[in-house]
């Protein structure tokens, strides 16, 4: 596949039609906050029912989380923390003109913020971007500067499934059932 940062899949593996705000735990595994907004990583409840809603299409088991994004703004271009490498989001909720944006450095020297993984956009050029809606899927290489153009109140949440390194974007996309 080669350089790709992020690519929409087919949706039909997850029943739409359940309520899945269900399996929201409201068990805080990580928090990200500004002065502006929250960012929430919680744990999924009853994992095992959360799975009858799902086809298998995965040749490598992913772990799960439920994320919220609060208020809009910029959530600072960024590259996840520690391990995370893929992040396949399904959009639980979301407005449509909210956008995922991938950037790429000005140049080499260009480094995150101290004790951060987050950098100024000012050192960054855009180079790619998508809008998802209400149940898109899209599969997302985190360890890429990219961030979050929120454009209303509403919250952003979705289910990410995801993976950690030594796997890559490509690996990931390839082992998938679609």
């Amino acid at each position: 596949m080669g350089l790709k940062m992020f690519v929409k899949i087919p949706n039909d593996f997850i029943d739409h039609s359940v309520d899945f705000f269900q399996f929201n735990s409201m068990e805080i595994r990580d928090k990200f906050e500004s002065e502006h907004r929250k960012v929430y990583v919680l744990n999924l409840k009853n994992e095992q029912e959360f799975w009858k809603h799902c086809k298998n299409i995965f040749r490598i088991q992913p772990s799960l989380s439920f994320i919220v994004f609060t208020s809009p703004g910029l959530v600072s271009p960024h590259i996840d923390v520690g391990d995370a490498s893929v992040s396949l989001n399904y959009y639980l909720q979301t407005d449509s003109r909210d956008s995922t944006i991938y950037y790429e450095k000005k140049h080499e020297n260009v480094k995150p913020f101290p004790n951060t993984s987050s950098y100024s956009v000012n050192d960054l050029n855009e180079i790619s971007s998508f809008r998802a809606s209400k149940f898109d899927t899209f599969l997302l290489d985190v360890k890429k500067i990219h961030g979050i153009q929120k454009n209303s109140d509403q919250k952003r949440v979705l289910i990410s499934f995801r993976w950690n390194l030594p796997l890559t974007f490509d690996q990931i996309y390839e082992s998938l059932i679609l």
